[in-house]
C-alpha cells in the first residue's frame, strides 16, 4: 500500500495576529499555525483564537502510487487542526470524502466557526481537478488552515438565502456528489482536489438565485470556445464585503447577462454540458475583493439554506441562546431560545447534557462548573413526534471547586465530546442522561438492569421517581456500585408503545446539587426474531461519533469499492489508538445462536489494503462479556453464544489494537 503521508505543524512563537469584527456577512481567514485571531462579536466581546497544529493524512486509499490519478481511484483522507480557544485546547477534525462533509458547524462562546481545510492536503492532492481549473481557482488553503466564522447570534448575510436548485429533503448525500468524491475538496479520481460541490441532478433542473446578484454572466461558455458553460453571480454588500457564487455545466442562461437578477428569480437550466459520467450541476463560493478571493466550502450556503427552508416549513429546531465564559462556580442559565416544536402543536420537552456529567429536563435549567475547561453542551427537544438537538461549547476558568462535581455517570448514556462536527441531516436517536430499555410484559417482563454511578451529591441518597406514562414498572435501588436501575413491564398488559419516568436524586446533607435522569421502556408491537442479520445502517448498531468513516462511493461509481451490506459499512482508517467501537444490539428471541459477519462485508476493499487484519470483538450474551480476536481473512466466525429475550446482548467492533483496516457492516445472529 503507498505510504500515508502524516504531516503536522508544530506551532511556534511570533506568529501573525488578525483582527476581525462581527459583521453581517460571514468572515473568511486563512491562518499559518502560530497566528492568533481576535474576533470581536456583535455584543463587543473578544474570542481568541491561536492555531497550535494543523495535519492531513489518507485513511483509505486504492492509488497504486499517492498522488497519481486513476480511473477507478478513491481516496478518503482527513484535516485535523488544533486551536486555542480563549485560552482552551480544541481539537477538530473533517473527514472527506464522506457524510461527514456535510457537517453542523461548531459554537464555541458565542462563535460559530467552520473548519474548512488545511493547506497539508497538498502532499497527495493534485491543486487543480483537470487541465483548465487553473482558470477558476483551486480549493487548497493559501497558508495553514483556513476557516468561516460569523457570531452566532448572526445570519451569514443580510438577506436570507433561499434555494439555489430544488432540493425538498433539506440534505445532500455524499454519494450522489458525482461518483461519491466530488464534495468540497473531494479527491476526485483518488488524486484530483474537486474546488467546489457537485451535486446529481437532471438535465434541464432549474437554478435559481439564493441571493440578491449585483451582476452576472457566464465567465466560461460554449459560444466562446471553452468546454464547458461556467456562470458567476456577484453581490457586493452594503458592509462592501464582496461574494462570487458560481455555477457550471449549465446548458442554457433564462436571463440576460450582465443583468442584475432579485432572489428567486430562476437563471438557468442545469446539469447537461461537460457532465462526465453523470449529470450534475458544478457550486463553488468565494468571498474577498477581485483577484484575492478566499474560496470556501458551499456546503455552507447550503446549510443555511436547508435552515431557512426547514423554519419557514414548521420543522422541529433546537436552538439555544449564546453561551459565553463562565466562571467556576457560578450559576449560569440556560435557556432553548429559537427552539420551537413542528406543525403538530404539540409542546416541546427539553432535555439538557451540560458537557461535566451533569443534566435536566427543565426548560430553562441553572447549572455551575466545578472545574475549568472546555464543555459541549446538548439541548435536544422532543414533541411526541419528531426530536432535533443543538450543540454550543463554552469555557469555563476559576480555581476548582472543592469537592467532586454533583454528577451521574453510565456507560448507557448518549455522550458529546467537544468539538465533534455532528452529520448534518441525521435523526437525532437518542436522548442526554437518558436509560433505555425493551421488554415484553409476558415473555421477558425484566431486562438486565442497568447501573448510574452517583458523584458529589452529600449525605444519604435521597430517590424520587416521576412516571409519566403508566407507574410502579421502575425500581431504582442503591448498590455499592451506584443506583441499581430496573423495570419490570409484567403489569402493563402487553400495551406496546414507549413508557417514560424521571429519576431525580438528592442528598439529604445539601438539596441543591440534585441530578436528574430519564429511563424510557419500550414495549415493542412485535415479537422477537430467532434469524437478525443487523447492519450498520440499522438502529440497532450505533458508532463512537466522530471516529468512524463511511465511505459512500454508489453503485455508479467507477471506484474500485464493494460496496458491502446494504450500501454503506464503517472503516477505522488503519487507526488503533483510539477507544471507538462499533456495538450491534439486536432484538432476539431467548436461544443459543450463532455469531458472524457477513461474508459480504469488504474486509479487503482492494489489494492497496494489507491482507494481515485482525481486531477485537466483544460479545455480551446471557453468561456476560466474552472477548474474541478475529482474523476476518481466515474465519467470519464469531462464535456460538446464550441470549436472552430483547436487546440485552450485544456485540461490539474494537478499534483499538487492530491491525489493518477494521471493517465493521453487518453482523449475524442465528439461532441453533
Amino acid at each position: 500500500m503507498p505510504s500515508l503521508v502524516f504531516v503536522i505543524f508544530a506551532a511556534f512563537a511570533g506568529g501573525d495576529t488578525l483582527e476581525r469584527r462581527a459583521e453581517d456577512t460571514l468572515a473568511a481567514v486563512e491562518m499559518n499555525v502560530g497566528d492568533t485571531l481576535r474576533f470581536t462579536l456583535a455584543s463587543g466581546a473578544v474570542r481568541t483564537l491561536v492555531v497550535e497544529e494543523t495535519d492531513a493524512r489518507v485513511l483509505l486509499t486504492n492509488l497504486v502510487e499517492p498522488k497519481k490519478p486513476m480511473g477507478g481511484g478513491g481516496t478518503v483522507y482527513v484535516m485535523t487542526c488544533r486551536l486555542r480557544v480563549d485560552g482552551h485546547p480544541l481539537s477538530l477534525r473533517r473527514y472527506v470524502p464522506d457524510q461527514q462533509s456535510f457537517a453542523e458547524p461548531i459554537v464555541v462562546n458565542g462563535l460559530r466557526l467552520w473548519f474548512d481545510g488545511t493547506r497539508q492536503v497538498d502532499r497527495f492532492l493534485l491543486a487543480v481537478h483537470s487541465p483548465g481549473d487553473e482558470k477558476i481557482g483551486g480549493g487548497i488553503p493559501r497558508k495553514d488552515l483556513r476557516l468561516a466564522l460569523q457570531d452566532a447570534t448572526l445570519p451569514f448575510c443580510p438577506q436570507e438565502l433561499r434555494p439555489w436548485y430544488p432540493n425538498p429533503a433539506n440534505v445532500l448525500d455524499v454519494a450522489r456528489c458525482y461518483n461519491g468524491d466530488d464534495p468540497w475538496m473531494g479527491p476526485f479520481n483518488g488524486a484530483e482536489l474537486h474546488g467546489g460541490v457537485d451535486i446529481n441532478m437532471p438535465a434541464g433542473t432549474t437554478l435559481w438565485a439564493p441571493i440578491d446578484v449585483d451582476d452576472q454572466f457566464n465567465f466560461h461558455s460554449l459560444a466562446t470556445g471553452e468546454n464547458n458553460n461556467r456562470w458567476r453571480g456577484i453581490r457586493t454588500w452594503p458592509n462592501g464585503r464582496r461574494w462570487v457564487l458560481q455555477a457550471h455545466h449549465n446548458i442554457r442562461l433564462l436571463v440576460p447577462e450582465k443583468t442584475p437578477l432579485r432572489r428567486g428569480t430562476p437563471f438557468a437550466e442545469a446539469a447537461g454540458v461537460h457532465v462526465g459520467a453523470h449529470s450534475h450541476a458544478h457550486f463553488t463560493f468565494k468571498v474577498g475583493p477581485e483577484n484575492d478571493e478566499v474560496m470556501l466550502d458551499p456546503w455552507l450556503l447550503f446549510w443555511e439554506i436547508f435552515e431557512n427552508n426547514k423554519r419557514r416549513g414548521g420543522a422541529i429546531h433546537a436552538s439555544m441562546a449564546p453561551l459565553g465564559p463562565a466562571a467556576t462556580g457560578a450559576p449560569l442559565a440556560f435557556r432553548p431560545v429559537g427552539s420551537r416544536a413542528g406543525t403538530t402543536g404539540n409542546a416541546l420537552s427539553y432535555a439538557w447534557s451540560f458537557g461535566d456529567g451533569a443534566g435536566s429536563f427543565e426548560a430553562e435549567p441553572v447549572h455551575a462548573y466545578a472545574r475549568p475547561g472546555l464543555y459541549a453542551v446538548t439541548l435536544t427537544v422532543d414533541d411526541g413526534t419528531g426530536r432535533a438537538s443543538a450543540i454550543q461549547h463554552l469555557t469555563v476558568d476559576g480555581t476548582p471547586v472543592e469537592g467532586p462535581a454533583p454528577s451521574l455517570e453510565s456507560p448507557d448514556f448518549a455522550a458529546t465530546s467537544p468539538g465533534l462536527f455532528r452529520i448534518y441531516g441525521e435523526p437525532v436517536r437518542e436522548l442526554p442522561n437518558t436509560l433505555e430499555f425493551r421488554a415484553r410484559p409476558k415473555s421477558a417482563p425484566r431486562p438486565v438492569p442497568k447501573t448510574v454511578t452517583v458523584r458529589g451529591i452529600p449525605g444519604e441518597i435521597k430517590i424520587d421517581v416521576a412516571y409519566l406514562e403508566a407507574s410502579g414498572w421502575l425500581s431504582v435501588t442503591p448498590s455499592p456500585s451506584g443506583l441499581e436501575v430496573a423495570v419490570n413491564a409484567a403489569k402493563l398488559l402487553e400495551r406496546h408503545g414507549l413508557y417514560r419516568a424521571r429519576v431525580t436524586v438528592s442528598g439529604s446533607g445539601d438539596p441543591r446539587p440534585a441530578q436528574t435522569f430519564a429511563v424510557v421502556l419500550e414495549v415493542p408491537e412485535f415479537g422477537p426474531r430467532t434469524s437478525v442479520v443487523l447492519d450498520d445502517l440499522d438502529a440497532g448498531c450505533r458508532a463512537t461519533p466522530g471516529f468512524w468513516l463511511r465511505p459512500r462511493f454508489p453503485d455508479h461509481s467507477p471506484a474500485k469499492w464493494p460496496r458491502g451490506h446494504g450500501g454503506t459499512y464503517f472503516v477505522n482508517g488503519g487507526r488503533s489508538d483510539e477507544d471507538a467501537v462499533v456495538r450491534f444490539t439486536p432484538d432476539l428471541a431467548a436461544g443459543r445462536y450463532e455469531v458472524s459477519l457477513l461474508e459480504t462485508t469488504p474486509f479487503r476493499p482492494n489489494e492497496q489494503v494489507p491482507a494481515d487484519i485482525r481486531f477485537a470483538v466483544r460479545v455480551r450474551h446471557r453468561g456476560g462479556t466474552s472477548f474474541v480476536w478475529m482474523e476476518p481473512l481466515k474465519d467470519l466466525r464469531i462464535g456460538a453464544f446464550d441470549f436472552a429475550e430483547g436487546t440485552d446482548g450485544w456485540v461490539e467492533i474494537l478499534a483499538r489494537d487492530s491491525r489493518g483496516q477494521v471493517v465493521a457492516d453487518a453482523v449475524r445472529f442465528e439461532r441453533k
